[in-house]
């Protein structure tokens, strides 16, 4: 009867019997029980799917055309479609509150394994495979190319800066005696490093909570976009849209390329050397060792 009804309704609507704002009452009425009945759904939930799909009704009477396809079954359709793209943009929105909430979309470590540990016990004996390979190397050596133990113990220094995710600040006592270098010094070298490092760490978390920002614009922007009915203003969405998802990448590809290792130009400053040492001496310690490893 109700579905009669409303097909009735339109048809005299159509031949201007009767007013616009009746038959959108009666389909709003259809609208509202549409998902209690068919999916069971809480009267919350149909309150808000029918504010959801209210605006839209209007166009729909509108664009319908009269065919042997009766208007229920052209609605019930529509009704269909629209509450799977309610549900979507229910799971989209409660994502886009989770970052509104300062909720990080895209996780990041407040501190890396690239730091210095905290709380450090300097007579905790927790050396790690780098200590005992140094040992080695610098006690058994022999002069090969013409590395002199001065040499080597420069090398080694670098090594040991530019990869401080491998060293423990426990092993820094027990590895400057072994480079018999002053270990005030070691220490205050690797805590410059580490600190150039902590800086990059930080200008890391920028660019990601920057790209967390963009990202919610870019909801919301979608959201505006679907809701304009208006062919100008979408388009200027759509527009805001695209640069929007082109600044996000470019950010993106920032934090995917940013190193927060120790550069060479962070070893040269604390050591007080040119880059360029720094790059021939990793560069021959390279060789030292490969040629060591090859003759054993």
């Amino acid at each position: 009867m109700e579905s009669k009804s409303l097909n009735t309704m339109l048809i005299s609507y159509k031949n201007n019997i009767m007013p616009k704002k009746k038959i959108i009452e009666a389909i709003s009425l259809f609208v509202y029980k549409f998902p209690l009945k068919k999916y069971r759904w809480l009267e919350d939930d149909c309150s808000e799917f029918f504010s959801y799909f209210f605006p839209k009704i209007g166009k729909i009477i509108d664009s319908f055309i009269i065919t042997d396809v009766p208007f229920e079954a052209y609605l019930i359709k529509t009704l269909k479609l629209q509450i799977k793209t309610f549900a979507l943009k229910k799971i989209a929105d409660n994502i886009n509150r989770k970052i509104l909430e300062h909720k990080e979309f895209w996780s990041f470590n407040n501190r890396e394994a690239y730091c210095a540990e905290s709380n450090i016990d300097f007579n905790k004996q927790d050396f790690q495979p780098s200590y005992f390979f140094i040992k080695k190397l610098f006690l058994d050596n022999k002069t090969r190319h013409g590395c002199s133990n001065k040499t080597l113990k420069k090398r080694i220094l670098l090594l040991l800066l530019k990869n401080m995710n491998n060293i423990s600040e426990t092993e820094i006592p027990a590895i400057a005696e072994i480079l018999n270098c002053d270990k005030e010094w070691f220490h205050e070298a690797f805590s410059k490093i580490n600190q150039k490092i902590e800086k990059k760490i930080k200008r890391k978390k920028l660019l990601e909570e920057r790209r967390n920002r963009h990202f919610c614009r870019l909801y919301h922007l979608h959201e505006l976009s679907s809701n304009c009915n208006i062919i100008e203003e979408k388009n200027k969405y759509l527009l805001a849209i695209i640069k929007t998802k082109s600044y996000i990448n470019k950010i993106t590809e920032k934090i995917n390329t940013f190193s927060v290792g120790a550069a060479h130009k962070d070893i040269a400053e604390v050591m007080n050397i040119p880059k360029g040492s720094v790059d021939s001496g990793l560069f021959y310690f390279k060789l030292y060792v490969e040629d060591i490893l090859e003759n054993k």
